[in-house]
Order: C-alpha cells, then sequence, then structure tokens
C-alpha cells in the first residue's frame, strides 16, 4: 500500500472547476500526515486528503 496527499482547490471564480494536485506518495502513512500539517499551515483555500492506494491496481474512474 502507499498513502498520496492530495489536495483539491477551490475554484475562485463563479463556475470555475476546482483543480487538484498529488504533493507526495509515501509508504508510510505517519509520513503522509507529517506533510499534511505542513501543508495545512501554508495553504488554507481548499481540501487536503490521505488516499490510501494499492500498488499495481487500475482505477479505471479515478476511485480509490
Amino acid at each position: 500500500m502507499l498513502y498520496v496527499l492530495y489536495f483539491n482547490e477551490w475554484g475562485w471564480e463563479e463556475d470555475e472547476e476546482q483543480s487538484g494536485n498529488i504533493l507526495g506518495v509515501y509508504n508510510e502513512r505517519a509520513f503522509a500526515e507529517n506533510d499534511l500539517r505542513i501543508a495545512k499551515e501554508s495553504n488554507t483555500h481548499g481540501d487536503y486528503f490521505i488516499k490510501k492506494v494499492e500498488i499495481n491496481k487500475f482505477y479505471p474512474y479515478g476511485a480509490y
């Protein structure tokens, strides 16, 4: 298993789409949680998630 730190930025203008970014990939959740804390301190205009991902698995719709 891997842990992905993901950031979903809110759109600034009405009807503007949101955008997402992978901020890091980790082999231990503790490392992801540490960087999550740091990321939240630097930018609060969006949502952060830590997602657990299986290695060598294809997600056809992007859902975990």
